[in-house]
């Protein structure tokens, strides 16, 4: 039973070093050094990656798209920007604040912000 167990965890003993060493190479962001000076740089690393990106709330461009409006024995639901909103919910940092037949009004910074539904031209049948 021991000779069992040993020669099934003897493999992995024996290459925890290596593994170590990879997931340690990999977790640290740093650049090699050759001797001479010259720095390695991972070249399938995606560019950019690791780096955070911070944008604050007052330069996010906030676009809202009105997909559709249902009004059906009291219940006011509106689709906007692919998300499903009621009266008071929030959608992008905005709170939808009314829902009407053809527009949806919405509080986005203290500000009010309307957003109509674009009728389609009906075509024509031949």
């Amino acid at each position: 039973m021991f000779k069992r167990i040993l020669s099934n965890l003897l493999p992995l003993l024996l290459c925890m070093p290596y593994m170590l060493t990879i997931s340690n190479a990999v977790a640290s962001e740093k650049a090699y050094t050759l001797a001479s000076g010259e720095v390695l740089h991972d070249p399938t690393k995606p560019v950019g990656w690791g780096k955070r990106h911070v944008v604050s709330q007052a330069r996010q461009n906030h676009h809202f798209t009105l997909n559709y409006i249902r009004l059906d024995s009291g219940h006011k639901t509106a689709m906007i920007n692919g998300k499903k909103v009621i009266e008071g919910s929030q959608v992008s940092g905005a709170i939808v604040s009314k829902i009407k037949q053809s527009s949806v009004t919405l509080l986005l910074n203290g500000e009010r912000k309307v957003l109509r539904i674009n009728k389609m031209l009906q075509m024509k049948r031949r």
